[in-house]
């Protein structure tokens, strides 16, 4: 599997990353985001790498989910949501 240190090392720019790709990525070095990029809400899982792991509703656009530090991956797990659920 392939980390989002990784990843984030072999972008070009981890901005350049963050605003080209929909999904998961790092931003600033740092910063984990997932960019939403369809016009709904939906349910993405978070694997962290110490502690349990959980779900989020996300919306359109960039969501900050966490640090390189806490997160490990995202995605999107195929239920739709609403906002503030």
């Amino acid at each position: 599997m392939t980390s989002l240190a990784t990843t984030a090392a072999n972008a070009s720019t981890a901005d350049d990353l963050a605003r080209e790709r929909c999904g998961v990525s790092v931003k600033d070095g740092h910063a984990v985001i997932y960019n939403h990029c369809a016009e709904n809400w939906v349910v993405i899982q978070i694997d962290r790498w110490l502690g349990d792991n959980y779900t989020k509703c996300v919306g359109p656009g960039i969501t900050t989910i966490g640090t390189i530090f806490s997160v490990r991956d995202a995605w999107y797990d195929g239920r739709l949501c609403r906002p503030g659920s």
